[in-house]
């Protein structure tokens, strides 16, 4: 235990030392963090219905590593807590639970409750669309062929049906964004119920995170014979980690720790046994 605490202690040192914006701390003066060593344990929040929670194929999910992974290195046990985006939010606030992840989008609104890191992944807003509905091309070799990169390029005549996650970020943008005006828009429970009412033709664009639809592409590499992935960017959108906030030592250490993953390719490393980062699906 000593030795633990010793090593964290060295780590705050080194991170609050290089610090040119804040007065160096006490080494181990995080409250949070003492609890966290003394108990063994940390709390950490997941959304039990993200995408990047995952239970298929003996796989924990993305999140679930990275949590984990977390606790690991931390010298603990993680706690899983699953919740919606703001039972996880409001828990973090009251301090329940120590970080929560799991596919929170960082905004304005939610980081006046909790303190963010910086993003461990970025996404975009993209889609699944079915092939019958993209319009024909001319056949003449000097008409240009229209691209459908990212949403923005969507342009088909007549009422688009629209299935989105109930509640998601995505599901705000497509009713903010005026050029989604002509849409007709479904929510469902989750990107799987999306998935499966796209398969029965009884919508025609899946939404979701362009993480999510490379998960499904690498599950099921039929979806592209018969819906297009689009996986161009639409707008960026962070997912972060959310920390309680009034311990300041303890979110820079989390932070520190996700710019490490970012840095050394563990996020990556993780990505990549879920998704396809390389692979042309278009």
């Amino acid at each position: 235990m000593l030795r633990r605490t010793l090593l964290i202690s060295a780590v705050f040192f080194g991170v609050f030392s290089s610090s040119q914006l804040l007065s160096a701390p006490e080494p181990g003066s995080s409250l949070r963090l003492k609890r966290i060593v003394q108990t063994g344990v940390i709390k950490i929040g997941l959304q039990k219905i993200q995408p990047l929670y995952l239970e298929e194929e003996g796989r924990p999910g993305i999140d679930v590593e990275l949590a984990h992974r977390i606790a690991a290195d931390l010298g603990v046990k993680a706690e899983i807590v699953t919740g919606t985006p703001e039972e996880l939010i409001e828990r973090v606030t009251k301090g329940t639970i120590d970080l929560s992840l799991g596919g929170l989008s960082s905004t304005v609104n939610r980081g006046l409750q909790v303190r963010f890191t910086g993003p461990y992944i970025l996404v975009t807003p993209a889609g699944l669309l079915n092939r019958l509905k993209i319009p024909e091309e001319s056949a003449s070799i000097d008409f240009p062929k229209r691209q459908i990169n990212s949403l923005r390029d969507i342009q088909i005549p007549g009422k688009l049906v629209v299935g989105v996650r109930a509640g998601s970020t995505n599901e705000q943008i497509l009713k903010a964004d005026a050029k989604f005006s002509t849409f007709h828009i479904e929510t469902f429970a989750t990107n799987l119920d999306i998935l499966t009412a796209l398969d029965k033709n009884q919508i025609d664009l899946l939404v979701a995170d362009d993480i999510w639809i490379r998960s499904a592409l690498k599950n099921r590499p039929d979806i592209v014979s018969r819906f297009q992935p689009i996986l161009g960017p639409y707008s960026e959108e962070h997912l972060s980690i959310a920390v309680p906030p009034g311990d300041a030592e303890y979110w820079m250490l989390i932070d520190f720790m996700v710019k490490e993953y970012r840095r050394t390719g563990v996020i990556t490393q993780i990505l990549e046994r879920y998704i396809d980062v390389t692979r042309d699906v278009r």
